[in-house]
């Protein structure tokens, strides 16, 4: 096969789109699911307004879930009262604090 032959089979490859397989779409839209920084599931955070006042925020012991820090994808057993939001508070990691200020 000459270069120019591959290049204009590519070429009509990935511009031509693809074909679906399943039954057809209806006439009205879904909307599109709102981004996420990690997997198909959105993290909950509180509104600014709630997280940032600084009044009656405590850590409690509670099942184990997923923390809510940007940079940590930890699971904790510890959760925030107020915001009711999984956050870790350990030895090595303080997000409950990182999380609050």
């Amino acid at each position: 096969m000459r270069l120019a032959v591959f290049q204009g089979r590519l070429a009509t490859q990935v511009v031509i789109p693809k074909r679906t397989a399943g039954r057809p779409r209806s006439g009205s839209v879904s909307p599109a699911p709102a981004p996420c920084r990690s997997g198909p599931y959105r993290r909950k955070i509180p509104p600014p307004e709630l997280r940032l006042d600084g009044l009656d925020h405590y850590p409690e012991y509670t099942t184990r879930g997923r923390c809510k820090n940007d940079q940590c994808d930890s699971l904790t057993y510890i959760k925030c009262s107020k915001c009711d939001t999984y956050v870790c508070l350990n030895k090595e990691r303080n997000c409950y604090a990182k999380f609050h200020l």
